[in-house]
């Protein structure tokens, strides 16, 4: 079989106000760490259509199929809530697309866009990427996915000196909020008008009535719900929700200082360059909400903010909540009853007494007769005894059984926890036991499955992982 991506993708047809052509900048002394069959069948591929030598050059940068120079898309965005201007893949490359994937390699080197960065990423950040795109998928959170990825003894110099790696990820478009919010100034309206009506044809065809501006922009902001009602339901922080970091297909995208909760904290901050708590946990809807309408304004040509404003006051916010309710019920194993609604609630306020509620669903899921002593703190064993009383009397006026099938589809065994995530970059750093990071990824895509061989990945965070910091620094 040939391998080629074709010599053009989508984006390219936009034209150079919305790109570089650049070549990328291969590492020095590459290894190949991880190939993702799962990402190869996106694109129509297996892993024996190349070989090893062949992926490892394709992940590295030195392989453009199709004879095309990548390029480096453009965009702004406001970071932390302030406008950042001019922002772009300063260390990504497009290298084409396949099977509607644009593949976009990252740690590349550097473009225009790099702002005086070095173009690269490091081993610790990449790898956390490359296995938690992979997680979110098997979790069934929208998200870019990963192909593979190297790592190099090339030196990168964050905080202290790292190592280089780069990885080719996956998605339908790499467009932001922030694509939007760039060319909406005097001088770019043409720009705008190309990528919004490019936007509309590629990705919402089905937006193409008198209205379709407003039914794109509300077809967005449905989907945004939805993601942020996932993330809610599973524990997981993203960390740094600027808009250049939200995608124009609501997809989980730009993994950075991400984590999930240890155990249930309304107001932890997973990110430790977010002195201000900004994107804390339980302000992600509301983070969401705020990037929306940032949206909306870079749309005011075509939209009444005030309208959108209200709008989203009432509908994303009901559509938020309607599908987190839908979510938490169904990982209880209870109907969608006020009655069940309030034993959830119930739940929540003693799980934010140092317990992690990922795990104590899980064991919620797999015992119909579940013992607290073994799941909470011992002061909250009599509080958690009494809950249970109520919530099995609960779920048996359902279909026990049915519910505990759901339950079981909805609370995965494995949870990729900073601490799992640290094991396989040590492992790689440390022991070059790049084989490791393949069994992980292949329990992640797999996290509701036993692996007998990774047990102790599913058991409680241990004492030396609780405190990991994990910062913007990448």
């Amino acid at each position: 079989m040939r391998v080629v991506f074709p010599p053009n993708s989508r984006f390219r047809q936009l034209g150079d106000d919305f790109w570089q052509e650049v070549d990328t900048t291969p590492l020095a002394n590459p290894t190949l760490i991880d190939l993702n069959p799962s990402g190869a069948a996106l694109l129509g591929l297996q892993e024996d259509d190349l070989s090893p030598d062949r992926w490892r050059e394709l992940l590295n940068g030195q392989l453009y199929f199709g004879g095309q120079t990548p390029m480096a898309s453009c965009y702004g965005g406001h970071q932390f809530g302030f406008w950042a201007g001019r922002l772009g893949d300063g260390r990504a490359h497009i290298l084409g697309e396949r099977n509607g994937y644009e593949c976009q390699l990252k740690g590349s080197g550097q473009t225009r866009y790099s702002r005086m960065g070095d173009g690269r990423a490091v081993l610790r950040s990449t790898l956390r990427e490359y296995l938690i795109s992979e997680y979110m998928h098997a979790l069934g959170i929208p998200t870019t996915r990963s192909l593979g990825l190297v790592g190099s003894d090339e030196p990168v110099y964050r905080e202290t000196v790292e190592t280089g790696a780069m990885m080719i990820r996956l998605s339908p478009s790499f467009i932001r909020f922030g694509t939007f919010e760039y060319y909406d100034v005097p001088g770019k309206q043409e720009q705008l008008a190309r990528l919004l009506n490019f936007v509309l044809v590629e990705y919402y065809p089905e937006c193409d009535g008198d209205h379709r501006v407003r039914d794109f922009f509300e077809s967005v902001s449905r989907k945004t719900a939805t993601l942020m009602a996932q993330w809610m339901a599973y524990g997981f922080c993203h960390g740094v929700m600027n808009t250049d970091n939200m995608s124009i297909l609501g997809l989980t995208i730009d993994y950075g200082p991400y984590g999930f909760l240890e155990e249930y904290n309304p107001a932890h901050v997973c990110n430790h360059s977010d002195h201000e708590g900004r994107y804390s946990y339980e302000n992600q809807p509301a983070v969401a909400l705020w990037n929306l309408q940032r949206l909306a304004t870079a749309l005011h040509d075509h939209l009444s903010v005030e309208d959108v404003h209200a709008w989203l006051q009432s509908e994303f916010m009901t559509q938020y909540r309607d599908h987190l309710r839908e979510l938490m019920h169904a990982r209880f194993g209870l109907p969608n009853t006020e009655a069940a609604a309030r034993t959830i609630e119930q739940a929540f306020e003693w799980m934010a007494h140092q317990v992690d509620h990922n795990r104590f669903l899980y064991a919620l899921s797999q015992d119909g007769n579940l013992d607290p002593t073994l799941h909470v703190p011992h002061t909250l064993v009599e509080r958690v005894t009494a809950w249970l009383v109520d919530y099995y009397r609960i779920r048996q006026e359902g279909d026990p059984l049915a519910s505990q099938t759901l339950m079981q589809a909805k609370n995965p065994k494995y949870v990729l926890k900073n601490w799992i995530a640290q094991t396989a970059i040590d492992r790689c750093l440390n022991s070059d036991d790049s084989g490791f990071v393949a069994q992980l990824r292949r329990v992640l895509q797999a996290p509701f499955d036993e692996h007998p061989d990774m047990e102790p990945y599913a058991q409680n965070t241990p004492e030396w992982g609780r405190h990991l910091v994990v910062s913007c620094s990448s």
